[in-house]
């Protein structure tokens, strides 16, 4: 997951993170140690390709694009030195592009499009030469659609979108949107093109529209006409599914995401998760039960219904119309979990001030459903940072000199099922970790 933010799945992570799929945890082998937002994420086997606009990661000083580990460290035979932001990154096994705000790579003058090397990222011949920012590719075979605010590409008057055969620089396919596109999404030999535009491909179209790939020409049966930006797009059977910044689409009121049908663009009228803040990401995975998910990323902070969801959800598409998990995360750092004894529990214990959609500060009890214990609240006056179960006892270290309304510095003991704390006289220098 890749953005900006200052922690993902309990881990501190300032713009990228790799969280497991089933619960969101954060992995705590996976760890680049960035300087700046990430915008952009690709893979080629064990290489992940990053690009946005940091100029320190993976331990090593990388302007704005990388190559890194599964572990997160800095390829570091792998250097372009980007001269602006990276916004998009496209790869096909022997081709790799990147588009985004940039005048140059290593050196070299590019504006804001390249083809690199995938070993040393130096840039080739291959020099379409936009005249403004590209914000999205899309690779199908030899043939790249590209969007964004260019009008112009080389020589030729271009606006906003066009597609490039890798092996030339001559543009082909017009669709020719009236303002800027943010997002071109390939499927069954259509082109879903979403960004700034009323017009496109020669009809009236509000911000999404699903062209023919072989001339650009706008699907007449096909107008999802939504009231604000779609910034992202992705496909799973009969559906696509859209995230923005609208409030209406496809017929249906729809705050940010809604799932719209391939055939004629209309909204599904039962999937509504209603998120309160605008969607800029959308993924499917597919489990080995063959469940299809959709993760879904923004700034939203309720979704389903869900207050305290914050920024990211997961839904279950195969089963229940609700997020796979949706009380579970915080507002602020998670730094320690642990099981309890019985009952299927965990102790959580960290920076927050509310977790599982429950005011709880800086430790909670839970089920393995994200539910709060209600009668369990020590209420600690600083910082959780380590918990461990022993005998049916609970142990709890940190910056705290009060819990359980009475004084104790940085370390107290609990039975499992009381929030009493044990009467223990124990001195410390510091907070305990």
């Amino acid at each position: 997951v890749g953005g900006k933010f200052s922690s993902i799945g309990g881990l501190m992570r300032g713009g990228i993170g790799k969280i497991f799929m089933d619960d969101g945890s954060g992995d705590s082998t996976f760890n680049t140690r960035e300087n700046h937002v990430v915008s952009a994420i690709t893979f080629n086997n064990n290489d992940i390709y990053v690009g946005g606009y940091f100029t320190e990661i993976g331990g090593l000083e990388r302007k704005r694009i990388a190559k890194l580990t599964l572990t997160g460290e800095a390829d570091p035979d792998f250097n372009p030195c980007a001269g602006a932001m990276v916004r998009t990154i496209s790869f096909n096994g022997t081709d790799f592009f990147v588009g985004g705000d940039f005048t140059s790579i290593n050196g070299v003058t590019r504006n804001n499009i390249a083809r690199l090397s995938n070993t040393t990222g130096e840039p080739d011949s291959w020099n379409p030469n936009a005249n403004d920012e590209v914000n999205t590719m899309a690779l199908s075979g030899l043939i790249l659609y590209i969007g964004g605010n260019f009008t112009q590409i080389g020589s030729m008057p271009v606006n906003y979108a066009c597609a490039l055969a890798t092996s030339g620089l001559e543009p082909m396919w017009y669709p020719n949107p009236n303002g800027s596109v943010h997002k071109i999404y390939l499927d069954g030999g259509y082109a879903y093109v979403s960004g700034w535009f009323t017009t496109i491909g020669g009809l009236t179209r509000s911000h999404i529209a699903k062209c023919n790939t072989s001339d650009g020409a706008a699907d007449p049966t096909w107008n999802a006409n939504a009231s604000g930006i779609v910034y992202d797009i992705i496909s799973i059977g009969s559906y696509i599914y859209v995230g923005g910044s609208f409030t209406s689409i496809g017929g249906q009121s729809r705050n940010r995401i809604a799932r719209l049908y391939k055939t004629d663009g209309t909204a599904e009228t039962s999937w509504n998760p209603n998120a309160n803040n605008t969607v800029y990401a959308l993924q499917i995975y597919q489990s080995q039960a063959m469940d299809d998910y959709l993760w879904v990323g923004g700034a939203f902070t309720s979704i389903s219904s869900g207050a305290g969801t914050h920024y990211i959800a997961l839904f279950n598409l195969t089963g229940p119309f609700t997020p796979a998990w949706l009380n579970d995360d915080a507002n602020g750092v998670v730094n320690t979990i642990t099981n309890a004894s019985t009952g299927g529990n965990v102790f959580v214990g960290g920076k927050f001030t509310h977790i599982g959609g429950t005011d709880r500060n800086y430790l909670a009890k839970m089920d393995l459903n994200g539910i709060i214990d209600a009668d369990w609240n020590p209420s600690p006056n600083g910082y959780v940072n380590s918990l461990n179960v022993n005998n049916n006892f609970l142990n709890v270290g940190g910056n705290f000199q009060l819990i359980s309304g009475e004084p104790q510095s940085y370390y107290a003991r609990f039975k499992e099922t009381d929030d009493l704390r044990l009467n223990l006289k124990v001195f410390l220098q510091g907070a305990y970790r």
